[in-house]
């Protein structure tokens, strides 16, 4: 790194030795002129350089008791699979990326990190909390959003044209669940999220997620993926019938 070199052990080997004798066997370097790469491009490194980690140790356990199948889901051998998705650095050093359960690749080959797309949402002024699920049949995402109400009661009463009208009926109007995709469509450009991370269609939930019924949260509390796959799946049916293809549970 002092050089201005930056080599990996691994990845030159397998990728980046084929790819620089394609282009004729002798390159040092490529350089991106002009303009800055676009985040859709990074995105895509990270993600073909990003890989499961992996550890073993004298001191891990040898599995779970009495549950064969969860311990060989876990472990490879001696190989304890963590769940996480990092990226190893050329110093040496691993950042962490993302759960793979947090992770759903769509059909245009594109590995969709729900937290990350969560995340960038949810900093929309009428977003409160959202769902986000990707299938591998489909080019886009479906998701399903909880507005805040301060915010989208007045923007949406003049859309539909419904002064006075309660959120539930807010929420379920068409109209509103269209102006709504477009501005988030709008937002995440702004925001220099990729093409592939614009939402393919919304449902729009007038109750919280953290709601005791829904049982939507662990104690720690943390959101249950799965869980809310479940308790919205006529929701994602319609979502992705909007979007084209053929639903997966």
């Amino acid at each position: 790194a002092s050089k201005g070199e930056l080599r990996h052990p691994l990845w030159d080997r397998v990728l980046f030795r084929k790819v620089a004798a394609q282009l004729g066997g002798r390159i040092k370097v490529i350089i991106s002129g002009c303009l800055n790469l676009k985040p859709e491009v990074i995105d895509f490194f990270h993600a073909v350089l990003s890989c499961k980690l992996m550890i073993r140790s004298p001191s891990l356990f040898a599995g779970y008791f009495e549950e064969s199948e969860k311990t060989q889901a876990t472990m490879d051998g001696e190989w304890l699979a963590t769940g996480d998705i990092v990226q190893i650095n050329a110093t040496g050093t691993v950042s962490f990326v993302g759960r793979t359960k947090n992770h759903a690749k769509i059909n245009t080959g594109y590995c969709v990190s729900s937290e990350r797309l969560e995340g960038a949402y949810a900093q929309h002024p009428m977003v409160q909390a959202l769902f986000v699920d990707g299938q591998q049949d489909y080019d886009k995402v479906v998701v399903i959003v909880v507005p805040e109400s301060t915010e989208f009661i007045p923007w949406t009463c003049s859309i539909a044209n419904a002064p006075g009208a309660p959120l539930e009926e807010l929420c379920a109007r068409s109209e509103v669940a269209k102006e709504l995709t477009e501005v988030l469509r709008i937002y995440s450009a702004s925001v220099g999220l990729s093409v592939d991370e614009q939402l393919g269609a919304i449902y729009i939930e007038s109750v919280p997620f953290n709601e005791k019924k829904k049982h939507l949260y662990t104690y720690l509390p943390k959101f249950k993926r799965q869980a809310a796959a479940k308790h919205y799946e006529e929701q994602l049916k319609k979502l992705y019938a909007e979007v084209g293809g053929f639903f997966i549970n």
